[in-house]
Formats: C-alpha cells, sequence, structure tokens
C-alpha cells in the first residue's frame, strides 16, 4: 500500500515517540556497538602522549645576577620591556637555527650529555626506529612555546609518547636558551625558573568521546528507524486508518487477525479457524 505512505501529510509525534519506546533495545544496541568501537579505535590507533615543561624567566638587565641580587634594581620600565620581549624570545626559540642545535645534542647524546648515554639514552631508547634522527621538521611539531599570563616568565612544552624523551628534549631547549639567546637579543637574559622533572599524561579524553559514540549510535540508529517508520506502508491500528482516510473513505468496522493471532496484551485472543470449529464439534458432540 504505497498510497498509505504517500498520504501521510504529518507525523505524530506521541506515535514516533510511542515507536522509538517499543524500539528501545534496537537503539541500546546500536549505541553500545558504536560506543564501544569508538572505545577500541582510541585505544588501539591512538597513542598515550606526555608533556613535560619548563619555565624561563627573562631579564632587560645586562647585569641579571646584579639585579636578582637586589629587588630594588628591578625596576617596573624593567620588567615592562622584559614582557615585551618575551614573545620574540618565544620566535626565537622555535626558530630552525634553534632548533638545529637542539637536534645536534639530541643525535649526538654520547658527546653532549656521557652521563645520560651511560644511562641508555638515545633515540631509539625513546622509542624510535632505528638510525631515527632529531630535525628541525620533527621537533617544531612538538614544541610550544609560550609567555604564562602575559608576564616576562616563558614555558616551553614538549609532548611525546615517552615522557622521558619529553624531559629531556625540554631540558636541552632551556639549556640552549639560557646560553645563546641572550646573544641574539643584546641587553637581555634568560634564567631557568623550573625545570622539567615530571611528564604529565595528555588526557585522551576516552570517557566523553565515548559517551559521543554513544550518542551517535543512538542518533545513527534513530534515523534507521525514523525512515522504517515514515514510509512503512502496514495498517497498523485503528487509529491510522482514521487519521489518514479521514473524511475519504468510511471506518465500518475492524476485524481482528484471527488466523495469525495478536498478543493477549493488545486485547486479543490468539487462536485460529480450524481451532475454533474444533472446540466447536467438540461441544456439539456432548
Amino acid at each position: 500500500m504505497d498510497e498509505n505512505a504517500s498520504t501521510r501529510e504529518s507525523i505524530n509525534i506521541i506515535e514516533l515517540l510511542m515507536y522509538y519506546l517499543k524500539h528501545w533495545l534496537i537503539l541500546l544496541v546500536a549505541g553500545l556497538i558504536v560506543a564501544g568501537g569508538t572505545l577500541a579505535g582510541m585505544l588501539v590507533f591512538t597513542v598515550q602522549e606526555y608533556t613535560a615543561s619548563a619555565m624561563m624567566y627573562v631579564n632587560n638587565s645586562t647585569s641579571f645576577s646584579d639585579a636578582m641580587s637586589s629587588i630594588k634594581q628591578i625596576t617596573s620600565g624593567d620588567l615592562s620591556a622584559a614582557r615585551s620581549i618575551v614573545d620574540l624570545y618565544c620566535i626565537i626559540i622555535e626558530t630552525r637555527t634553534n632548533l638545529d642545535k637542539v637536534a645536534e645534542r639530541c643525535n649526538d647524546i654520547g658527546r653532549y650529555y656521557p652521563a645520560l648515554a651511560e644511562d641508555g639514552y638515545s633515540a631509539e631508547y625513546f622509542g624510535h626506529e632505528d638510525g631515527y634522527k632529531y630535525s628541525y621538521e620533527n621537533l617544531i611539531k612538538k614544541i610550544d612555546v609560550q609567555s604564562v599570563n602575559s608576564t616576562e616568565i616563558f614555558e616551553i612544552k614538549m609532548q611525546s609518547a615517552n615522557p622521558e624523551e619529553a624531559i629531556f628534549i625540554v631540558n636541552v631547549i632551556a639549556t640552549i636558551a639560557r646560553t645563546t639567546i641572550s646573544d641574539i637579543v643584546e641587553g637581555t637574559s634568560v634564567k631557568s625558573v623550573d625545570e622539567a622533572q615530571v611528564a604529565e599524561k595528555v588526557p585522551r579524553h576516552l570517557p566523553s568521546l565515548t559517551l559521543l559514540g554513544f550518542l551517535g549510535g543512538v542518533v545513527l540508529a534513530g534515523v534507521v528507524l525514523f525512515f522504517i517508520y515514515y514510509y512503512n506502508d502496514t495498517i497498523s491500528s485503528e487509529d491510522y486508518l482514521k487519521n489518514s482516510f479521514e473524511g475519504k473513505i468510511p471506518l465500518l468496522a475492524v476485524v481482528p487477525d484471527s488466523i495469525r493471532g495478536i498478543s493477549r496484551k493488545k486485547g486479543y485472543h490468539r487462536y485460529s479457524y480450524y481451532d475454533y470449529y474444533e472446540t466447536k464439534d467438540k461441544k456439539d458432540n456432548k
């Protein structure tokens, strides 16, 4: 009865909600399947990352140690000038020239950090393949340098799948910044405020993504059920006939399905044509 579907000019919201309620198990299962797939995909195809950070202080004084020895020597003008060049320092740290120096030290740990080399520090130890070389291209993707709350302090962050690598590279960057950046900007200097000592896990937001996957599965199943409901051409109730053909075709009577039977919950008893007459014959023969 394609014509039944075409005569559905509007959707009964209550009827649609009852239809969804009737198929709640389908919605639940679809949500759980997509949620499980989302969680499994995150666990299999994503890697737990760690981030380490170090903080450095910018001083607008040619004699940093003298200024720090006496707080009175640091004027508001010095602090204002220091804040104004923090962004410049952040840019300098992320330049190719500076990161090439970092890569050189990371690629030759035995020369620059013999004690760490004895502990096994190397690119392979950090989880990279044999022959891996650090470079500007692969370092710039993992570091972030920015000022802290618009102060004269800036923070160097490094993100890696290996927490020890993140700590090591951040401290290398801080060392180079402390010894070489002041040569680029004359009259200024930097000092470490807090070196990288621990690396924290980068949140992967598994619970929230799993919940989004569940909701996505429910919505997807709901869309499919909606189209099934909308294009359903089966007469399912007396109300459907009244609403669909009101004023067009008179409704004289409703005949229950006595052959296949309908659930007792709807007020009909399950019986068949042959059961009826077989029972009737038994009564007549008594």
